[in-house]
């Protein structure tokens, strides 16, 4: 029970950077969005 639970935390360290510079940085979305354009 409580490896599942440190599990979870590690998980949830490692993606909260990944989700505060997609918020923090829309140009990613945007360059995403242009090169499938351009595709």
């Amino acid at each position: 029970m409580i490896s599942i639970l440190r599990r979870g935390l590690l998980v949830l360290l490692a993606t909260l950077p990944m989700l505060a510079n997609a918020a923090a940085t829309p140009s990613a979305h945007d360059l995403v969005e242009r090169t499938t354009k351009e595709l």
